[in-house]
């Protein structure tokens, strides 16, 4: 009995891999996420072993069952689980990096060292990602650890032919992957500069139709559109209102946005038009009319014309003095307890306003309302529920008027 090892008879796990990390222990695959199999495999791995209590010792039972628990507890709490996966993740590529092919002699280069708490390497530095697209990178970097120890545990058992079809098989997933982050997401939202998705509750770049990209799940509008040709000749890349005569004669975008700012919450609203100033034109709002409570971009007559950030009523303007000349420009409202209207990256005005918005639909080329339909072309519209800065405003007037 001295050399009784129960974690490899009763569990399987051989002494090379002893001391077990607590996804082995339970027979889960390396950072499963399902508290739901979380639960059920670590019950059927402790109903396992507690059964061997009446022919085994029950000291060393006990102790196994002990190993059990604490690896159950710590994956079932959001916070523990979170800080093991951390820790273990360190090791484990800490291991990675230094693994060596003993056939080959070719030493795997070590992966960059922890520069600090939010990111364990330039690899891995996805915090200032969107959620669904961080979420698809730990997906992809937890199946790469679990495929790295299926294959070591095949080594050890002598089979090196299966292992390097797996380790090939592993290597065309993973280029695959690559592809599609750099072909298909890269270009959307990896080349935004850093922050720039803070914040953002809806985004209708209108790339080919009227869905919102900010990842938070707002609906497409039901109601009818045309789009349009975009402020770098591509077609169908934009939205204009005014665009057909008779088909939708009254044609204005209506939508529901989650988390849309109201009151006097800090809010951002940046779009790109071409609007012309022959009369009052509604290019995005929401609110009701009365003074102070809606929110709206628009092109002002009583101002010869200009761009206007406004909250209904001459007292809650401000105006641009930015006259709408047909041409492209981008249009940047903020309110953080002052308004302020920024035109292509230049702060034009900043007044201090007391506002009180109510909540709306969002309407894209209209005033509050429906009315004064907007005759210009609108793109790249965002909302944000925060004030962008000086800055942002410059980095996101800088990053839109590249040429995609």
């Amino acid at each position: 009995m001295a050399d009784f090892d129960p974690y490899y008879r009763w569990l399987g796990i051989p002494v090379e891999e002893q001391p077990a990390h607590h996804y082995r222990l339970l027979g889960l695959t390396l950072f499963e996420s399902d508290r739901a199999v979380i639960e059920s495999r670590s019950l059927d791995q402790i109903d396992r072993v507690r059964k061997l209590q009446l022919v085994e010792d029950p000291e060393v039972v006990s102790s196994v069952l002990g190993a059990l628990a604490l690896a159950r507890s710590c994956l079932l709490d959001a916070d523990q689980k979170a800080a093991y996966d951390t820790e273990l993740y360190e090791e484990l590529e800490a291991s990675w990096g230094a693994a060596t092919d003993e056939n080959s002699h070719i030493q795997i280069a070590d992966q960059p060292k922890t520069t600090g708490t939010a990111t364990h390497s330039w690899w891995w530095s996805y915090h200032n990602l969107p959620r669904s697209l961080v979420r698809l990178v730990q997906r992809v970097r937890h199946g790469l650890f679990s495929v790295w120890e299926s294959i070591h545990r095949l080594e050890r058992n002598q089979l090196p032919v299966l292992r390097w079809v797996l380790t090939l098989g592993a290597c065309v997933a993973l280029a695959l992957v690559l592809f599609v982050l750099t072909q298909k997401i890269a270009p959307t939202l990896l080349s935004q500069p850093p922050k720039l998705s803070d914040g953002l509750v809806a985004y209708y770049p209108f790339k080919g139709n009227a869905r919102d990209e900010s990842g938070s799940g707002n609906l497409a509008p039901v109601s009818k559109y045309d789009l349009a040709t975009d402020r770098f000749t591509s077609r169908g890349s934009a939205y204009k209102p005014g665009r057909q005569p008779r088909r939708h004669r009254n044609q204005r975008i209506q939508l529901d946005v989650a988390g849309l700012p109201t009151g006097s919450s800090p809010r951002t609203v940046s779009l790109w038009t071409n609007q012309e100033s022959d009369r009052a034109h509604g290019l995005l709002a929401w609110g009701i009319a009365k003074n102070g409570q809606a929110f709206t971009l628009m092109v002002h007559p009583d101002y010869g014309g200009t761009f206007v950030v406004s909250s209904w009523g001459r007292h809650y303007d401000i105006d641009s003095k930015v006259r709408a000349d047909g041409n492209w420009h981008h249009l940047v409202g903020v309110y953080d307890g002052s308004l302020k209207i920024y035109v292509d990256g230049t702060l034009c005005t900043s007044a201090v306003r007391a506002i009180n918005t109510v909540r709306t639909k969002v309407y894209l080329g209209a005033q509050v309302g429906g009315i004064q339909k907007s005759n210009g072309t609108l793109d790249d519209i965002r909302i944000y529920n925060r004030a962008l800065s000086a800055n942002e405003v410059k980095q996101l007037y800088a990053y839109e008027r590249a040429a995609p």
